[in-house]
């Protein structure tokens, strides 16, 4: 498998994580992220050597969705 196809295919499994509502299922969204972002050689990383996008990432306050979490 390609690595493009490896990056998209994460990036759908993480869309169907992000629409859980079963705490393991959520919980797998941050070995999805890590591998993206965090691993040796992010997968991130190795895609954007192919495109050379220009990216920026934005941060949350995650307050709301942690208090919601804890109520489960």
């Amino acid at each position: 498998m390609d690595i493009t196809t490896l990056f998209l295919k994460t990036l759908d499994d993480m869309e169907l994580y992000l629409e859980a509502t079963d705490p393991y299922d959520i919980l797998m969204i941050a070995a999805l992220l890590r591998k993206l972002f965090l691993d040796g050689s992010p997968l991130f990383d190795q895609v954007n050597k192919i495109y050379k996008i220009k990216h920026t990432f934005s941060i949350i306050d995650a307050t709301e969705f942690v208090e919601k979490a804890r109520k489960r």
